[in-house]
């Protein structure tokens, strides 16, 4: 898949907003490395639900959107399925708008305003917001060399 999905968010982050937050950001190559552990057939299937917890600028929302419409789900299917948490709000703005543009519309704002949330993941009631059904969680194991390798 082509990287479309490197890019400079505008949002000023010190020293101090990463220490207090956490804000790591996952790189494109481990987030194809994460997307190799999920069948071909889930990225295909338009009731497959996808989220992440902790989804910071987007970056891994992005690159699951990119890849469901590329698997030919449609734009509502693949929007509608897709959720995500986060604690920052100007991290929730810019996912919104990252994804908005993939989509190239306006369309599906309310989905994206219903889908994308600034909320502490511990806090927030997911059973009530995202079916379980069918939710792929994509997460990140740290690995004795302090990376990350896998999807679970």
């Amino acid at each position: 898949m082509e990287n479309k999905l490197e890019l400079s968010d505008g949002i000023e982050r010190s020293r101090d907003r990463i220490k207090k937050n956490g804000e790591v950001f996952t790189p494109f190559e481990i987030i194809e490395q994460m997307a190799q552990n999920c069948p071909e057939e889930d990225w295909k299937d338009p009731s497959k639900t996808f989220l992440d917890p902790t989804c910071g600028n987007g970056q891994i929302l992005c690159y699951i959107l990119q890849r469901r419409l590329a698997s030919g789900v449609s734009p509502k299917d693949a929007i509608s399925t897709l959720f995500g948490i986060e604690l920052m709000k100007d991290n929730v703005k810019m996912t919104r708008k990252r994804l908005r543009d993939i989509l190239n519309t306006s369309e599906y704002d309310d989905i994206l305003e219903h889908n994308i949330v600034c909320s502490d993941i511990f806090m927030w009631d997911i059973s009530k917001w995202c079916p379980r059904k069918e939710r792929l969680v994509m997460k990140h194991k740290k690995t004795s060399l302090g990376g990350t390798n896998k999807v679970f």
